[in-house]
């Protein structure tokens, strides 16, 4: 009953993009199907307020005056509290702001703005006090529902501090708040490391913490030399110096990773795509820098804000949320909701690290290459080559094949299941391909479980018998092994339908909203009217995990190579009361799915984002283009740049993009492999169906778009494919270039005119191999 009543106000509110599959979701995929007993929940968490009082008394802080070498800058006293690989920290204890130095070039990395840039900037209020303050925080008095804003400063903070290895630990103290927050600074390998611990947040009294920003002015610069803020905005984006900004223009300010589905939030509506790495970043000409959010970045925001909006200063930082503020159902009816902020204060422990570039690799491209080599040596992620031997990544580029297998279709009596692909169909298809010259294939099938496209998830045997069952998979394993063409087979190890008898259990095994309402979403859309479409829920972590194993022992029994591991989002909570598990730990989860299916299979697909680099080889769905926020200026390929090497990836498939042309030349640009979303039946009959919006994808009507565009990928591609991009640069307005390793170059002009230049031609709306450079 309340199914229905939820599925008629909130369905297809909005459309997300799963492993090429495009799915109309309900507010932010958050359907609430049942009311509980439990009435307002408390949105608990992990802190906890006794554990948080003992650790901030038995630190060893103090107010005495630091001993190490002092010097003057920004007009204020500084102490070195830490030197190590070219780089030493300073401490001003009076207000605990840090500076950071590169002592190779002498540049000066300030956590706030000196005295005479102050002066020359003349702010008022509370932001003349902002821009003195190492910490901004939100709270709430008692009762109150209206967020105040203020800082460290205005709140006259008791300094205090301690030595640590490598830096120093600094507690601000605001007694008549009642809160205090408890940061370390410390340099390790050269690099700014800043730790706000989960029990270094601490409030005492009825005021309620909401979110705080750390180093909100690190590095903060005025106009006048050329520089640019680095945000994550689709592929990377740049919001630069010296432009005129409206007054009414908003700042950047979006979630790492979007919102969880487990806190229903008004911003959750936002049809935008996703924060999928956890970077942002300055660059002030000659020097710049990039900041990685080591741990808890499933609950920050990156913030950032020319000079203009906010201050006389570009400055780009982290917001970290303390307390959700989230819809609260009151009532059965539509419309009866209100927005609450979490009772319990809900921390998490934050690391933020700051690495400097180095002096001729100051510009995005040298700032992309240095997150490259953080996930090489922070993260151990080995590139393409020394994990697949060093020929890898010669010849032609792989092109990723998904094939629509089955699905099934709600009918008044129950579901249907309609069949797209049969597996001889696939074989067959697979084999056209290979004579027409494309040489390096990979095969992934969705929709081969039993009943098809949702099926019984989390059941997902026998192998649906009307495509040939498991002996026709096993046929098929054999047939593509001879020509030498890999198979996955997709699947979606974090959802579960609500079919009797399919081995889930919604009242123990479906995560809890915020709330306290078992959370669930709608596959439905406009296209199916008024059908009653089935429900999928969200399995906790623990039970995805358990059923992993035993998918991967099933698959392994039958051959298969490697999974494709479909996800709805960016990792999600469940506030059960007896198992709380956080968004971090679902991103974990999927982090040891993924290492598991390398292990026993042999091959590991995802989602493209940060969190998926290392422990899976291929990334589908990576965003190459930004969401055109009008405080972005230009739109960079950062994360294709930092990645290229250590795993391929793709966008939108090429026979489901929406600007195919161009979308088209941003693969080539951005050095995307090819991929394919197709069926041997009609398209048409998948109408009622999860894969409704594929309307191009009927095989014999699209082969020869795939062989004309793969040749095109090949000459672009062939032998660099999975090495590192070196450079890039707009050599004219709508020309861009690409250099791999080796030194290929590719121009690639989106105007519909030729582009001449050193006596090169590349036509309109094409690209260009300008210098091959060597293999």
């Amino acid at each position: 009953m309340f199914k229905k009543i939820v599925r008629g106000s909130l369905r297809g509110l909005r459309r997300m993009r799963t492993a090429g599959i495009t799915l109309a979701v309900a507010a932010a995929a958050v359907a609430l199907l049942a009311l509980t007993s439990e009435g307002r929940h408390k949105g608990i968490g992990t802190y906890d307020s006794g554990k948080a009082q003992a650790f901030v008394e038995s630190l060893q802080v103090g107010q005495r005056q630091p001993s190490g070498e002092s010097r003057e800058i920004g007009g204020r006293t500084w102490y070195r509290v830490a030197e190590q690989t070219g780089t030493a920290l300073w401490l001003e204890p009076a207000r605990g702001q840090i500076a950071l130095e590169n002592t190779r070039t002498g540049a000066i990395w300030l956590g706030n703005p000196g005295e005479e840039e102050l002066a020359e900037a003349n702010a008022k209020g509370i932001w003349a006090t902002n821009l003195l303050s190492p910490i901004l925080f939100r709270y709430l008095d008692e009762g109150q529902s209206n967020e105040k804003v203020t800082n460290t400063v205005d709140q006259e903070a008791k300094v205090e501090w301690v030595a640590l290895d490598r830096g120093v630990g600094v507690l601000y103290s605001m007694d008549k708040l009642g809160f205090s927050f408890y940061v370390e600074y410390t340099v390790e390998q050269g690099e700014l490391v800043v730790r706000l611990p989960e029990e270094g947040v601490r409030e005492k009294g009825t005021k309620r913490l909401v979110s705080l920003e750390l180093l909100p002015f690190f590095g903060a610069s005025p106009n006048g030399p050329e520089g640019y803020l680095f945000v994550p905005d689709g592929p990377g984006g740049l919001i630069r110096f010296n432009r005129t900004y409206s007054s009414q223009l908003s700042s950047y300010a979006f979630p790492v990773y979007g919102y969880d589905p487990a806190v229903w939030t008004v911003g959750a509506y936002e049809n935008r795509t996703d924060i999928a790495f956890p970077v942002f970043g300055l660059n002030r000409g000659t020097d710049s820098y990039i900041a990685v959010i080591e741990r808890g970045a499933a609950n920050t925001s990156i913030l950032a804000a020319p000079a203009g909006i906010n201050t006389a200063f570009n400055e780009v930082h982290t917001r970290i949320t303390l307390r959700n503020y989230y819809y609260q159902p009151i009532g059965l009816g539509d419309g009866n909701w209100k927005n609450v902020y979490q009772e319990q204060l809900a921390p998490v422990e934050v690391q933020i690290r700051y690495l400097l570039t180095d002096e001729d690799k100051s510009d995005y491209v040298g700032m992309a290459q240095q997150y490259r080599r953080y996930l090489m040596t922070h993260e151990q992620v080995p590139t393409l080559r020394e994990k697949n031997g060093a020929g890898y990544g010669q010849g032609s580029p792989p092109l990723m094949l998904n094939l629509v297998m089955s699905a099934a279709e709600p009918t008044p009596t129950g579901e249907k299941l309609v069949v797209a692909t049969t597996f001889k169909d696939a074989a067959g298809i697979a084999d056209v391909l290979a004579k027409a010259g494309i040489r390096n294939l990979n095969v992934s099938l969705t929709g081969w479980n039993n009943g098809g496209f949702p099926g019984r998830l989390p059941d997902r045997f026998p192998v649906e018998q009307q495509l040939g069952g498991e002996s026709g998979l096993r046929q098929l394993r054999e047939q593509l092994a001879t020509m030498g063409i890999p198979l996955s087979l997709n699947d979606a190890p974090f959802y579960a339908t609500d079919k009797r008898a399919n081995g889930f259990s919604v009242r123990s095994e479906a995560i809890k909203n915020i709330n306290g309402t078992t959370v669930a979403w709608s596959q439905g859309g406009d296209w199916y009217g008024d059908a009653d479409i089935p429900d999928f829920y969200f399995l906790t972590p623990s039970a995805a995990l358990k059923k992993w194993q035993r998918t991967l022992t099933a698959l392994k029994r039958l051959g298969i190579e490697g999974v494709h591991v479909q996800t709805y989002s960016h990792g999600f909570g469940d506030y059960r009361a007896d198992s709380y598990t956080t968004r971090a730990a679902s991103l974990g989860a999927l982090q040891d799915m993924l290492d598991e299916a390398s292990t026993q299979l042999g091959s590991a697909q995802t989602v493209a984002a940060a969190y998926s680099v290392g422990h899976a080889e291929y990334l589908s769905g990576m965003a190459l283009d930004s969401n055109y926020d009008l405080i972005v200026d230009e739109q960079i390929p950062f994360f294709p740049i930092a990645i290229h090497g250590l795993a391929t990836y793709s966008s939108n498939p090429g026979n489901l993009r929406r600007n195919p042309t161009v979308e088209f030349l941003r693969d080539i640009e951005y050095g995307a492999v090819p991929t394919f979303m197709a069926m041997a039946g009609d398209t048409r009959d998948m109408a009622r169906t999860t894969f409704a919006s594929i309307f191009s994808g009927q095989f014999s009507l699209i082969q020869d778009q795939i062989v004309e565009q793969y040749e095109a990928y090949q000459t672009a591609s062939a032998d660099v494919w999975a090495g590192f991009i070196e450079g890039h640069r707009q050599v004219a307005a709508g020309v861009y270039e690409t250099v791999y390793e080796g030194g290929r170059k590719i121009w690639v002009n989106y105007n519909s005119q030729p582009y001449e230049a050193d006596g090169i031609v590349v036509d309109g709306l094409n690209f260009k191999v300008v210098e091959e450079g060597r293999a």
